[in-house]
């Protein structure tokens, strides 16, 4: 399953346009601890992609791109924003996901705009901190792509 994922990530990666120069590309990287959904926050940092990797096996190893070998879970993005591809595992099979041009996407965004407006009509103690930076970085996606 490794092999598999890795090669599925790859071409859609190429296919898509996830590399910039260099095969250079933005990875969220985890910073904190997971919340009770399984969710963290991440930074974006720059990385280039060697000549030599393992992304589902040795990279999800680590715990910076998944939870062990053959789990992995990831959020990148190329470097001008146009290609995020998010990589999950399930009980049976691990995907890659990529939506081109997400700000583009009609449900995203409807979906969005709701999570705008009820992060910005409410005062509720229970509206997490991770809900409240959601809705900055979409709104400075929106503003960078716009």
């Amino acid at each position: 399953m490794v092999e598999q994922a890795n090669t599925g990530w790859f071409a859609l990666a190429v296919e898509h346009g996830l590399f910039g120069p260099d095969r250079e590309f933005l990875l969220g990287v985890p910073e904190g601890d997971d919340d009770e959904d399984g969710y963290d926050t991440s930074r974006w940092r720059r990385v280039r992609l060697l000549k030599e990797w393992d992304l589902a096996g040795a990279g999800a190893e680590t715990g910076l791109l998944g939870s062990g070998a053959g789990r992995p879970e990831f959020r990148m993005c190329s470097l001008d924003g146009h290609v995020p591809v998010q990589g999950t595992t399930y009980q049976s099979g691990v995907t890659s996901i990529m939506v081109p041009e997400l700000w583009r996407v009609p449900s995203i965004c409807l979906y969005m705009e709701g999570q705008v407006e009820r992060v910005q009509q409410s005062n509720r103690a229970d509206l997490d901190d991770r809900e409240r930076a959601l809705v900055r970085e979409w709104l400075q996606y929106l503003q960078h792509h716009s």
